[in-house]
């Protein structure tokens, strides 16, 4: 029996994102974050972890707090199960598969995402080191804002059977946000 590659669909829809890779307008850029493993924590025995609406970076771990007892780590996609178990304690469960990582920056970012939900993205609002879980045009986001070298900048965890709708639904908020510059 011949074998046959399973090969995933671009989650950026080509007709939308010709690049493939992602969106650049003036003053934004959408794209597909790079590869990495995730896994939900519930109840670990760690302690530090960072509190509800805050994420913050741990022994090169991502520790995204969800709510209280509950956590998103983001890691190396090796083992990160594992890994995450024997740094962190409590119930693992990795779902890498299950989510698509994208990264929207610039200095337009915080408009884009204010046509998206009902969170300010402001600096006083949502610092760096800030994270939510929010719905975003109905479509279940987890949001978090990385640090400010060249813009705003913030990761952006959604599932994957959503991805492309929340991708259109970015392009779209993108060209509003670009249109009134």
């Amino acid at each position: 029996m011949a074998d046959f590659p399973i090969l995933p669909r671009p989650v950026l829809p080509p007709d939308l994102y010709p690049q493939g890779a992602g969106l650049t307008l003036p003053g934004v850029r959408f794209a597909e974050g790079p590869a990495r493993g995730l896994v939900h924590l519930a109840r670990p025995s760690a302690a530090g972890l960072p509190g509800p609406g805050h994420w913050a970076e741990r022994d090169g771990f991502a520790l995204i707090a969800l709510a209280p007892g509950q956590w998103l780590v983001e890691g190396p996609e090796a083992g990160i199960e594992a890994a995450s178990a024997a740094r962190f304690g409590g119930f693992v469960t990795e779902v890498t598969d299950g989510y698509v990582p994208f990264r929207l920056s610039g200095p337009l970012a915080p408009a884009v995402l204010a046509r998206l939900s009902s969170l300010d993205y402001g600096d006083d609002f949502f610092p760096v080191g800030a994270a939510a879980r929010t719905p975003m045009m109905q479509i279940g986001v987890v949001i978090r804002r990385l640090s400010d070298d060249d813009g705003p900048a913030f990761a952006l965890e959604t599932p994957r059977s959503t991805a492309r709708d929340f991708a259109r639904d970015v392009r779209t908020a993108m060209i509003s946000a670009a249109s009134r510059e």
